[in-house]
């Protein structure tokens, strides 16, 4: 009778600790999280109105909106194919 008893609490400590979590995770909805792009642009709004963005070409342009109106405009190109920087870092 012994064994059974252990088998009877593990169980019954098993599903007390298993059970409500798993209905407590049944009724979250997944957040919704913003894109890199608008995460990004989030972050740097605080910094003075900059904006981030890569177009088709994989050009990244960045605009800067100074407070006197006046915009500063950086456009990085792509890296070419020739530049080899070796492997990734892990």
């Amino acid at each position: 009778m012994e064994p059974m008893r252990r088998i009877t609490a593990f169980v019954a400590i098993l599903v007390g600790t298993i059970g409500p979590s798993l209905l407590l995770a049944g009724g979250e909805e997944p957040s919704q999280q913003p894109s890199a792009q608008e995460r990004l642009n989030q972050v740097l709004d605080s910094e003075g109105g900059t904006t981030v963005y890569k177009d088709r070409k994989g050009n990244v342009e960045s605009t800067i909106n100074l407070p006197g109106g006046e915009q500063i405009i950086t456009v990085q190109p792509p890296q070419g194919a020739g530049i080899n920087l070796g492997p990734p870092f892990n």
